[in-house]
């Protein structure tokens, strides 16, 4: 019998089983006895991929959300604040403006329906300030009955309660039923001029 020889060329590319490993190799073989073809010469190659995690991305709602709890809260503050200052300060304006009419004629104007100004204030208030709605919610009314003075007509929510309770812990006593901002019936309050 004569003996087998393999040239180079066929030796080069002969396959090994998958236990014997080569010079050179990192020890990772594929299911087929290959290297894997994230592998070039022994080196591995950089294996980072762009983009997030859904835990990365869900994480950062998570942060956004509490912040955005934590901040909300502070906004509504600052937004009611801004609205007392400027109910407050409309409210001194349209008083002194009834106030003048009032030294100047030694009377009150006669009692209107809310949101309408009497006739005889023509000149001292302007008409589209005082039909509009108010900072805090309500319409601005004269109001001449028991008590004379300006008053808001409001829908008598919780919160527009809450808002008119802080007024008058800042212009009055703190109590609605009682001093010269105070509460008449259920959803109106009064800055009194005259007893």
């Amino acid at each position: 019998m004569k003996p087998h020889f393999v040239s180079n060329h066929q030796q080069s590319t002969r396959t090994f089983p998958k236990t014997i490993r080569r010079t050179g190799d990192t020890g990772r073989l594929g299911m087929d006895g290959h290297r894997p073809a994230t592998e070039h010469s022994g080196i591995p190659r950089n294996r980072s991929r762009s983009g997030f995690t859904v835990i990365e991305i869900t994480l950062v709602i998570v942060i956004v959300g509490l912040l955005a709890a934590l901040a909300i809260p502070g906004f509504q503050k600052v937004r009611d604040h801004a609205n007392i200052s400027r109910f407050m300060n409309d409210l001194r304006v349209i008083s002194t403006q009834f106030e003048s009419y009032h030294f100047a004629h030694a009377r009150w104007p006669g009692g209107t329906q809310p949101g309408e100004l009497p006739p005889e204030m023509e000149g001292y208030v302007s008409e589209g300030s005082f039909r509009q709605p108010n900072a805090v919610g309500g319409q601005w009314t004269w109001y001449n009955n028991e008590l004379t003075g300006i008053a808001v007509n409001y829908g008598g929510t919780d919160r527009e309660h809450i808002l008119y309770q802080r007024i008058a812990e800042q212009i009055d006593n703190g109590d609605l039923l009682s001093g010269q901002f105070r509460l008449v019936g259920k959803s109106m309050v009064v800055w009194i001029l005259e007893n």
